[in-house]
């Protein structure tokens, strides 16, 4: 019996796991992304339901201030979905959080299909994962787990993110979604949120 991985996002407050050591592939710390100048990443890479999910968690969107995120908390705590649609339409969403996510998830695409494909090498990538990886209907998921956040609102992240992900990607390819760490807990994503 093999012993499951659990990773801990200090920064985002979440504990993922526990996965099978076969289907899990730690992108962010793998030597290739050493090798490619340190190219963004999103956390890891999962192989879970017939899918590949690269997996980039936050502890909110987009990220804010120290007055901006307490704000957030109180639209949070107070479920006042008005104030959080005003507070975001006055942030430039598209030009630092969407574009920053975005390029982690292409990044990351590209470098799990260049490991699979053999153009780069890294032996920390699950055999299993590389041959999964080589399908030909290979279905992706790009999945951002936000901490602080309430479904309806990670539903417009997830437009957002959609958007800008159709422009690389055929949408029949991908899906991209952003879900609360609540609900990554219910998918057996997410194992524990620490109190913050």
């Amino acid at each position: 019996m093999t012993t499951p991985v659990y990773r801990d996002e200090k920064g985002s407050f979440l504990q993922f796991g526990g996965f099978e050591p076969s289907c899990y592939y730690d992108i962010e710390n793998s030597p290739v992304r050493g090798h490619c100048n340190k190219s963004r990443s999103v956390e890891f890479v999962l192989q879970l339901n017939e899918k590949i999910l690269f997996v980039e968690a936050k502890k909110t969107s987009p990220n804010l201030s120290p007055q901006d995120e307490k704000s957030l908390r109180s639209y949070i705590k107070d479920d006042c979905i008005s104030d959080f649609e005003k507070f975001i339409s006055h942030r430039n969403l598209r030009s630092s959080f969407v574009v920053e996510i975005v390029e982690k998830f292409v990044s990351s695409f590209f470098l799990s299909m260049g490991i699979a494909n053999g153009y780069l090498t890294d032996t920390s990538m699950p055999k299993q994962m590389l041959e999964f990886m080589r399908k030909k209907d290979l279905k992706v998921v790009f999945l951002l787990v936000i901490t602080d956040s309430k479904p309806d609102w990670a539903e417009n992240i997830s437009r957002k993110l959609q958007s800008e992900m159709g422009r690389i990607f055929p949408s029949s390819f991908i899906k991209v979604q952003a879900i609360t760490a609540e609900m990554a807990m219910k998918k057996k994503i997410v194992n524990q949120i620490y109190p913050h």
